[in-house]
């Protein structure tokens, strides 16, 4: 072993892909791999064998020779690149294999290295650029995530700021488009509908929240997460003709969500549902109604249609 100076203390996992049995362990005796930061999670002889650990050790690393059988360096550096699997390579080749080492660089290896010329610097040298490629890239991969985090987080703010708006105040509809563009709402929702959601338990609302994100992709609709623990979703209706397709439309969705809540969230929460509406103030018409509906829904099957409350004067005091 060398002398080489330790490399932060993060281990980062090297898979080494060679058919020469005495490549592999020349590589594996050069250095000290845990002291410049890397720990070998294993050795294999082929690309094949390669790819099969990786889904299950995720290395951040793979040094591969590109001349092998079975799968070679090239052809694995390809399949590397079409999974978009997240590892730096390094290519090793023979002085009198130039061809393969262009055809890895432009498949996208990050370094290459002549066989004939390797020793424990050279080595050593080339893994501490490595490792600070890849904690830089680590980085900026959390830095990302958490710009994301905090524009969803803004994204949910704007939301639910819009969602109490046209609970209180009906719009034209030219003014209800612009408000809603203003607030990252991109459907148009001339014709709508709206369903109010509210669980009993608090332990269920994250999930319940979660299966409905995923629920709305693709259904011309939009999640808003209101106030007191309520989630709305707002259904485009735009387009559909007649206002019996328009409430088939509705019924449908309705169904469809109720039945993924139960299987995906272990949840029937309450539902109050409103009728289609369309026009000048549909978003706040539509959110009227699905409030006047779940409440009803409390005092019955859980779920509310407004189309099946009886008429307002029913309510009244006679």
């Amino acid at each position: 072993m060398n002398g080489c100076p330790k490399s932060g203390d993060t281990m980062k996992k090297v898979l080494i892909v060679d058919d020469d049995y005495l490549v592999r362990m020349y590589l594996r005796q050069l250095i000290d791999w845990e002291k410049e930061g890397f720990d070998i999670i294993g050795d294999v002889c082929n690309g094949s064998e390669a790819l099969m650990l990786m889904e299950t050790q995720m290395p951040q690393l793979i040094i591969t020779d590109l001349s092998m059988p079975v799968m070679d360096g090239i052809e694995l550096i390809r399949t590397i690149k079409e999974r978009q699997i997240p590892v730096r390579i390094v290519a090793l080749s023979c002085h009198d294999e130039f061809e393969y080492v262009k055809e890895a660089m432009k498949l996208g290896a990050d370094e290459y290295v002549l066989k004939n010329f390797m020793d424990a610097n050279s080595l050593c040298k080339l893994l501490r650029s490595l490792k600070d490629s890849i904690e830089q890239s680590k980085e900026q991969q959390q830095k990302q995530h958490e710009l994301q985090r905090l524009a969803e987080k803004g994204r949910d703010t704007l939301r639910q700021e819009l969602f109490e708006r046209l609970r209180q105040q009906s719009f034209s509809y030219e003014a209800q488009l612009r408000l809603i563009k203003d607030h990252g709402l991109t459907l148009p929702f001339y014709q709508c509908a709206a369903l109010l959601l509210w669980t009993d338990d608090p332990s269920r609302l994250n999930v319940v929240r979660q299966v409905c994100h995923q629920f709305v992709r693709g259904k011309k609709a939009e999640l808003i997460q209101g106030k007191e623990d309520t989630l709305c979703i707002l259904k485009d209706l735009t387009g559909i003709a007649s206002l019996a397709d328009q409430r088939r439309a509705v019924r449908s969705l309705t169904d469809l969500l109720a039945s993924t809540l139960k299987e995906y969230a272990d949840s029937r929460p309450y539902m109050g549902v409103s009728d289609a509406v369309s026009g000048d103030g549909s978003l706040t018409t539509a959110l009227r109604q699905a409030d006047m509906a779940l409440a009803h829904s409390f005092y019955g099957d859980c779920m509310c249609f407004f189309t099946s409350l009886p008429p307002l004067g029913d309510f009244l005091p006679k």
